[in-house]
C-alpha cells in the first residue's frame, strides 16, 4: 500500500469502496477526522489573519498537527487489520502451527486495537480544541468549526466500534474495553455539548 497522504481523493473513494483490507471503516472516519482538525486550523488562520494573535497561531499549529497525525494514523490503522487478516491465514496442520498462528493473531489485534484507541483520543482532544476555539475565533467561522467537530465525533465513535470489534477476538480485551468505555462515555458527552454549543451559536 502507497501512503494514503499521496493519494488522490479519487484514488482514495476507489479503494474505500472497494473490498480490500487496508482502507475500510477506520480510514474512512479517520480521513473525516483529519478534515475536521484541518477545519479548526483554517478558523484560526482566518482570525489571525484579521487579528494576529501568537498563542491563537499555536492553537491553529496544533490542529494542523493533528490533522496529519490522524492521516497517518488512518494509514496505520488499515495496515494492522491487514495483518490480522494475514495472521488468520497462517497454516494450523500442526499443534505448533496453531499455537504459532494463535501468537500471531493475538499480536496483530492488539496493534489493530490499541491504534484506534489513540485515534480516539486525539479526536476527542480535537474536539476541546473545537470548544475552546468557539469564544476566540471569528463568528464568521463558526459553522466551519461546527463542522470540524462533527468530523471530529465521527472519527471519535468510529475509532471506538473499531476498538470493540477487534477486541472480540482477543483472549483478554479487559483493559482495552474499559479504555473504551470511558473514552466513549465521556468523549460521547463531551462530544455532544459541544456539538450542541458549536450548533447554536453557528
Amino acid at each position: 500500500m502507497s501512503s494514503l497522504r499521496g493519494w488522490t481523493l479519487e484514488e482514495l473513494r476507489r479503494s474505500l469502496a472497494s473490498p480490500r483490507a487496508e482502507t475500510g471503516g477506520g480510514t474512512a472516519v479517520l480521513v473525516g477526522a483529519a478534515f475536521g482538525a484541518c477545519m479548526l486550523a483554517m478558523a484560526v488562520g482566518v482570525t489571525c489573519r484579521h487579528s494576529p494573535c501568537g498563542e491563537l497561531q499555536g492553537l491553529g499549529l496544533e490542529a494542523e498537527e493533528a490533522s496529519r497525525r490522524l492521516l497517518e494514523i488512518a494509514e496505520a490503522d488499515g495496515l494492522s487489520y491487514g495483518r490480522v487478516l494475514e495472521a488468520r491465514r497462517a497454516p494450523r496442520q500442526t499443534p505448533e502451527e496453531v499455537i504459532r498462528r494463535q501468537q500471531r493473531v493475538h499480536q496483530a489485534l492488539q496493534e489493530a486495537i490499541e491504534i484506534p484507541l489513540g485515534a480516539a483520543r486525539l479526536c476527542l482532544e480535537m474536539l476541546e480544541l473545537a470548544s475552546h476555539l468557539l469564544d476566540r475565533c471569528r463568528p464568521a467561522t463558526r459553522s466551519d468549526l461546527a463542522s470540524g467537530a462533527l468530523l471530529l465525533t465521527a472519527g471519535l465513535k468510529g475509532s471506538l466500534l473499531n476498538v470493540r470489534q477487534n477486541c472480540a477476538g482477543h483472549p483478554d480485551p479487559g483493559s482495552w474495553l474499559e479504555q473504551a468505555r470511558d473514552l466513549e462515555e465521556s468523549g460521547g458527552r463531551r462530544a455532544q455539548e459541544i456539538l450542541s454549543r458549536l450548533e447554536e451559536d453557528a
